[in-house]
């Protein structure tokens, strides 16, 4: 079947220059922005539908990714019928409706004029601005150790980073060009290298410490595998011991950070039951959430409890109920999904990832598209391994975020051959 038309744009290339400053330059920019890029989709799509009965050229890969992002909101309206607290499953679903509205985010970027141009150059504006905005002295900006923008939680706005300066990587590396797009010049890939170390500098500046080692080692991961590909064997472990050198200097400044991280959680296990003042730290904290995990999950491992479980509705599990802190997560995505849907949901779940995988980054890597079966590797990777201490789908923030990234990549692939080596 033949790709989707870009014959007749719907909406100006600058829209989509702001969409890629919306996420972290605007409070709750990533959503606002879903929510017009999905109006306009809807509308367009609904003119098309009444000039022509052709429709949207719909292929079969769309539909297995369809399938994929909706079985996650699916499940949690699903959940609802069980749940002990019915409006706050309700609310946590609510969060994840984001899913269900790929279709119409594809659509509408799919006819987007230039679309490839206009979002590598807000990357580099999106990194270059919020260097900036973290210079400012005021309690927005880093001075103040904190981040208050869009990202609402500076973990949000770790993978939002790490997403954007990873991408500005593989720009660097040579991307391939689907026919039209020009070849970025030496000194443009120069510039996206430059967009990756700005990235490193501020997942540096705002103390995230997961975020780092995710870049760290998916950078890694990406020059090795480049230029192993290229048969560039001695290149690789010259680059390797630089890369690796400016990591160490990177890590260095967190060092303590690290440490006290591992202190907390020695501390926390040091007795058969923590004390207080173990409890009372951050990591103590989400040592104590892990336990009332675990606990709930033993108590109804099947079905689990319903969507938007919090660990305040679960004292009886906890060391200290009296000092029970209230949390609007588990601070872990998968025991968080656990909790919520139990094992039959979580295998649900995981059997969504295994195909969206499959087809944005097996499917795309056989047929040639290597450079954006690692973006989609990528962002999942970013997601998911954050999601081992934060929560990777459990914001509306996050979601919208995650969900317009899959779009926007996909929308790429969608207008991606024939293909241009540079």
């Amino acid at each position: 079947m033949s790709p989707l038309s870009t014959r007749q744009p719907i909406i100006l290339p600058g829209l989509l220059f702001v969409a890629m400053l919306a996420p972290l330059l605007i409070p709750v920019g990533a959503e606002a922005m879903m929510v017009l890029l999905t109006l306009m989709g809807g509308l367009g799509w609904g003119i098309q539908r009444l000039r022509s009965q052709q429709g949207l050229d719909w292929r079969r890969e769309d539909s297995y990714m369809a399938v994929a992002l909706a079985s996650i909101v699916l499940l949690q309206f699903v959940s609802v019928a069980w749940s002990q607290w019915p409006k706050q499953s309700a609310a946590s679903a609510l969060k994840h409706v984001h899913f269900l509205v790929w279709p119409l985010l594809v659509w509408v970027l799919s006819r987007a004029k230039d679309s490839q141009r206009w979002m590598e150059r807000g990357l580099l504006a999106v990194m270059s601005l919020t260097v900036l905005w973290m210079l400012l002295p005021t309690k927005i900006g880093w001075v103040g150790g904190q981040f208050e923008a869009a990202a609402q939680n500076p973990s949000v706005m770790g993978k939002i980073v790490a997403v954007f300066g990873l991408w500005g990587m593989v720009l660097a590396a040579g991307m391939l060009r689907p026919a039209g797009v020009a070849p970025l010049s030496m000194r443009w890939r120069a510039v996206m290298a430059l967009v990756w170390g700005l990235g490193l500098l501020l997942l540096v500046a705002a103390d995230r410490r997961i975020e780092l080692a995710l870049y760290v080692l998916l950078s890694m991961a990406f020059i090795m595998l480049r230029l192993f590909k290229r048969g560039q064997l001695r290149l690789v472990l010259s680059m390797a011991c630089a890369v690796g050198l400016l990591i160490g200097v990177a890590l260095s400044f967190q060092a303590d950070r690290f440490v006290k991280a591992g202190h907390e959680v020695r501390q926390y296990f040091s007795a058969s039951q923590p004390s207080l003042q173990d409890y009372n730290t951050s990591l103590g904290q989400r040592m104590e959430m892990y336990h009332i995990a675990v606990q709930a999950i033993q108590e109804k491992p099947w079905l689990g409890w319903g969507a938007g479980a919090r660990a305040h509705y679960l004292k009886q599990y906890a060391h200290f109920p009296e000092q029970m802190f209230e949390r609007t997560h588990l601070h872990s995505q998968y025991l968080q999904t656990l909790v919520d849907v139990g094992v039959l949901g979580a295998f649900l779940a995981c059997a969504a990832l295994i195909l969206a995988w499959r087809v944005s980054v097996v499917q795309l890597w056989r047929n040639g598209e290597q450079e954006l079966a690692m973006l989609f590797a990528i962002l999942y990777s970013v997601h998911m391994l954050s999601g081992v201490f934060n929560p990777a789908f459990s914001q509306g923030l996050s979601n919208s975020f995650f969900v317009t990234m899959v779009a926007i990549l996909w929308s790429i692939h969608r207008q991606q051959r024939p293909l241009t080596a540079e």
